[in-house]
């Protein structure tokens, strides 16, 4: 039973891991940028890593399979994973290897989302449904405003040593252990984590059948799903162009990298996200999901200019902090949301798997575009993947209303 309690403990649970989760988020943007300058990482390697984070999803999705297989409750499911995902960074900080980072960030990826179907449940079954948009909210503010402070602090040293800069890696990893253990900690109503498939024989392929089972029984799901993979696929695309661009066309400092990603970004998402929490209540929610990929493609429309002056990248990494707010809420929430009365984690648990397909073509498909064309034409192509994403929502939603009227 959803109780005050349970409530308030749930909000202090947001709040406190998203303060420090914060650091490591902040430092982690950089590593791709560290692997490039400081370690001599090739291009192939920024692909790699690239593509090994939304490709993780896979094993994320079996991930929950296993843990509901082992009886594991919500609470425990949350703490493994994070201790997984924190602990396989150590190898990489001792022999300070290009593999062993991108082995480290695969492992981290895959069990940070791992986590996640389990706490968007724990926050489901803990917190009154008119309040699971301002509660979530109010972690995705202070988490931002975290990192502004961070990267205030650490402009003015960040580019000079290497040092300090493995050793606050090392240090936001501890820290994002213990808002691992708040979490677990401040959950009071627990359940045992649901398991998708029903035959052990089939553990590999039964989850993905379910997955897309689940798919035709919820169309309107589906439309989501779809309309977030064409658009997420024109972000994709661009991931391991902006890295190789920024590092070895426009040398973007450390500094400004970080001005860019926990300033820019930040400030968009700090200011816009009790925007976007009031829409999710006032709008349908496929105009929410309109705004948020329309967002998303300014963001590559002013990347096209980015050689032209840093601005437009500061610009640029502004608008995708304002669409990062509402994407925050819609990705997350549309479990819980679609779910309705039901267990949330399968919707949840599917919205990983997807990350993790696009992921496979991608990354990889904007490295062989890179070779053919500049930059500056893959930051169109991105845009208007972004913006198809929307007409196909809007125009298969059309398509629904009239064959159900």
């Amino acid at each position: 039973m959803i109780t005050d309690l349970s409530h308030k403990k749930i909000r202090f649970a947001i709040i406190a891991s998203s303060i420090l989760k914060e650091p490591f988020v902040c430092f982690y943007l950089l590593l791709p940028y560290f692997l490039l300058k400081d370690l001599q990482a090739t291009a192939l390697h920024t692909v790699i890593y690239t593509s090994t984070k939304p490709i993780s999803s896979f094993f994320s999705f079996y991930f929950s399979e296993l843990v509901s297989r082992q009886g594991m409750t919500l609470k425990y499911a949350m703490l493994w994973a994070g201790i997984l995902a924190r602990i396989a960074f150590i190898p990489a900080l001792i022999f300070n290897d290009v593999n062993l980072y991108i082995l480290g960030s695969t492992m981290y990826m895959i069990f940070t989302r791992a986590e996640t179907p389990a706490w968007m449940e724990a926050i489901k079954i803990n917190v009154h449904r008119e309040k699971w948009e301002k509660t979530f909210s109010k972690g995705t503010i202070v988490g931002y405003s975290t990192g502004i402070l961070i990267t205030i602090l650490c402009t003015s040293w960040i580019d000079d040593s290497l040092f300090v800069w493995k050793a606050s890696f090392a240090i936001s990893l501890v820290l994002g252990l213990i808002a691992v253990l708040i979490q677990a900690l401040m959950i009071d109503n627990d359940h045992q984590v649901k398991t998708l498939s029903k035959g052990v024989k089939q553990t590999l392929s039964a989850p993905v059948k379910e997955g897309f089972s689940l798919l035709k029984q919820e169309p309107e799901f589906a439309r989501f799903l779809w309309s977030f993979m064409i658009g997420g696929l024109g972000l994709m695309i661009i991931q391991p162009v902006i890295q190789i661009y920024f590092t070895d066309v426009l040398f973007i400092s450390y500094s400004d990298l970080m001005i860019s990603f926990c300033i820019c970004k930040a400030l968009g998402v700090v200011f816009t996200t009790p925007i976007w929490n009031t829409l999710m209540k006032n709008v349908s929610f496929n105009f929410f999901v309109f705004l948020v990929l329309g967002g998303f493609a300014l963001f590559s429309f002013f990347l096209m200019f980015s050689q032209f002056s840093i601005s437009f990248i500061y610009v640029a990494y502004l608008f995708s902090g304002i669409s990062q707010a509402g994407s925050h809420l819609v990705w997350h929430l549309s479990g819980p949301i679609f779910s309705k009365e039901h267990s949330s984690t399968q919707f949840t648990a599917v919205n990983v798997l997807m990350v993790g397909i696009r992921g496979l073509v991608g990354p990889a498909m904007g490295w062989g575009l890179l070779y053919f064309i500049h930059p500056t034409y893959i930051f169109m192509i991105s845009m208007l993947l972004c913006l198809s994403g929307n007409f196909f929502y809007v125009f298969r939603r059309t398509q629904s209303v009239e064959s159900n009227s």
